[in-house]
């Protein structure tokens, strides 16, 4: 009788599922793509809200800096802090992310699309991210790209640089300003899902294997 490969009560290798290394039911390639998918749409959509939520904390953080006092070093300190935290934690969290999956689909060959299933993760995540912060600039702070383009404005007035013709091009993006910030979203979070998933997937895999091996 073919036992379940690693040492656990309950697990799913292949397309099968074990309980203590007894096959009991037999995943499909229609659950397969549903896991897939699911799995990829799930966590996707946590890390589109661990960003919201990082971004809720930095702007009050922010507000009280500009506000100026005794706080200000401390408050600059601390979002540093957040930051690396930030940026370590999501990293960690996509690993075990992409662990968890493997796991699920079990074996080398049902995990051939762990790269897919994390660049999928990223790009879903910058989809509902970017999202959100669309209805924040249309609707919430309509004025935030207008009030950023005048500040270039004035910085390249102060330094000579501002052409009519550079005038124009600031103009057009700032009409262009939520859109534009949407999908760049979409793009940089999938870009950083394609640098993680290549590096990561790798290690996954021949960890497997050396466990499986040894």
């Amino acid at each position: 009788m073919k036992r379940f490969p690693r040492k656990v009560d309950f697990g799913i290798w292949g397309n099968d599922v074990y309980i203590c290394g007894i096959k009991i039911w037999c995943m499909d390639k229609n659950e397969q793509r549903s896991l897939f998918l699911s799995g990829a749409a799930k966590w996707g959509l946590v890390f589109a809200l661990i960003c919201l939520v990082y971004d809720l904390v930095m702007g009050g953080i922010t507000r009280l800096t500009l506000a100026g006092g005794w706080w200000t070093v401390p408050l600059n300190i601390l979002s540093f802090l957040l930051w690396a935290a930030k940026f370590t934690g999501l990293i960690i969290l996509f690993k075990y992310v992409l662990e968890k999956y493997f796991t699920a689909v079990g074996s080398p060959q049902e995990g051939s699309n762990l790269f897919g299933y994390g660049v999928l993760l990223s790009a879903l995540s910058g989809l509902v991210y970017g999202a959100c912060y669309l209805v924040y600039n249309i609707y919430i702070v309509p004025d935030a790209g207008a009030e950023m383009i005048a500040l270039m404005r004035e910085t390249y007035a102060e330094m000579g640089m501002l052409s009519p013709a550079m005038d124009e091009g600031l103009t057009q993006f700032e009409h262009s300003y939520p859109s534009l910030m949407f999908f760049t979203q979409i793009v940089y979070n999938t870009i950083w899902g394609l640098i993680l998933s290549a590096i990561f997937t790798g290690s996954i895999k021949r960890k497997s294997f050396f466990a499986e091996n040894a």
